[in-house]
C-alpha cells in the first residue's frame, strides 16, 4: 500500500507541470468566451486615434513620403500638437496593422482591440504566476494568487477592455 500511494505521489508531480498549463489554457479560453459580449468602450476610438498620432509621428521620422504617412494624416493631427501627448500607447504598436486595413467594420476593429487587450491583460495574469512563484517558493501560492487575480470580476472584466489599467499591471508584473 506504502508503495502505491508513493508511485501516486510521484505521477501525481510528474504531471503537475503538464496540469498548470493545462489550466491556464483553459482560464484564457473561459476569458475569450466573453469577448463577444463586450461593447465598444466610450473611449476606445480616441484611444486608437491616439495610437494613429503616435505611429504618424513615428512614419513621418522614418519616411515622410511613405504611404503610412499619407494614409494617417487625413484628418489625424501630430501628437506633439494634441492635448493626448502625455498619453502613451505603445503596448498597442504591434496593433497598427489593423488600424490600416480600409475593409474592416468598426465591430470587427473593436473586437481586435479587445482580444489584444485580453492577450496583454492574459499574459500579466501569466508572469503574475512567474512572480509570486519567485518570491514566495511554492507553486500553489502561485496559482490560487493568479486565480484570484484572474477571476476578481472588476479586473476580469477590465481585462477585456481596459487597455490602460490591465496593461499597466501587466508591465508592472514584468518587471
Amino acid at each position: 500500500m506504502k508503495e502505491w500511494i508513493t508511485k501516486q505521489k510521484n505521477n501525481f508531480k510528474k504531471h503537475q507541470k503538464g496540469r498548470t498549463i493545462l489550466l491556464f489554457l483553459l482560464l484564457f479560453f473561459f476569458g475569450l468566451s466573453f469577448l463577444k459580449e463586450v461593447g465598444v468602450n466610450y473611449d476606445e476610438k480616441a484611444e486608437q486615434n491616439i495610437l494613429k498620432m503616435n505611429i504618424l509621428e513615428y512614419a513621418n521620422f522614418l519616411n515622410p513620403q511613405s504611404d503610412l504617412v499619407k494614409f494617417y494624416k487625413e484628418g489625424i493631427v501630430p501628437i506633439y500638437q494634441s492635448v493626448e501627448k502625455d498619453h502613451g500607447i505603445s503596448p498597442y504598436y504591434l496593433f497598427t496593422p489593423f488600424l490600416t486595413l480600409n475593409k474592416v467594420s468598426e465591430h470587427t476593429l473593436s473586437l481586435a482591440w479587445h482580444l489584444y487587450t485580453y492577450i496583454l491583460f492574459f499574459v500579466g495574469v501569466l508572469f503574475c504566476y512567474r512572480l509570486i512563484k519567485e518570491l514566495w517558493n511554492s507553486k500553489k501560492v502561485a496559482l490560487v494568487t493568479s486565480l484570484i487575480f484572474f477571476l476578481t470580476p472588476r479586473i476580469f472584466a477590465d481585462g477585456l477592455y481596459n487597455n490602460k489599467d490591465c496593461i499597466l499591471i501587466t508591465f508592472v508584473f514584468m518587471l
